[in-house]
């Protein structure tokens, strides 16, 4: 399947780093539930089960709040207030997109402001191996500094890993 794929790159372009993040997540018991939304303020738009974001959420050590094993269903806003995440997760899509929708105001991640954005868009891309720094990020937010991976050095290895000398421009 899809996962199987996924993991065979990442032990092909890092498998020490892949390592590193599945011994930090392991051990995790209660874990957090995190809903992703599209990027473009497409906040009814997923990720399922079977989808990359998954993956990430594996990685990460947190769960999909979404049920669905379909790869990118499309809810209501009843059914994201039933499946009440800890986080919402947006990549390349303002707060205010959300923020301003008094549907979910009724949600904890809303009233707790735990809406994380993952910028700059680029270094999250979840169609590359940059899925691999957004799950090291998601990990830091949900369980905090005790857990805490250095964000700024695995940058500069998954960058260089996947760019070579180009990357150090890129990080600038």
């Amino acid at each position: 399947m899809y996962a199987d794929f996924v993991k065979g790159i990442y032990e092909i372009a890092s498998g020490e780093k892949l390592n590193e993040i599945q011994e930090a997540t392991k051990y995790i018991g209660q874990k957090k539930s995190v809903y992703y939304a599209w990027s473009g303020g497409r906040i009814y738009s997923t990720s399922g089960r079977n989808s990359r974001m998954s993956e990430c959420f594996r990685l990460a050590g947190v769960k999909n709040a979404c049920t669905f094993a379909v790869d990118q269903p499309k809810i209501n806003s009843q059914t994201l207030i039933s499946w009440e995440p800890d986080l919402i997760l947006l990549w390349d899509t303002d707060p205010q997109e959300l923020y301003s929708k008094k549907e979910l105001s009724v949600l904890k991640a809303v009233r707790n402001k735990q809406v994380h954005v993952l910028e700059p868009p680029f270094y999250y891309d979840p169609h590359t191996l940059k899925i691999m720094y957004a799950a090291i990020e998601l990990h830091n937010i949900c369980y905090g500094e005790k857990e805490n991976f250095d964000l700024e050095k695995n940058r500069r290895d998954i960058m260089t890993n996947l760019y070579g000398d180009k990357a150090a421009a890129l990080l600038e």
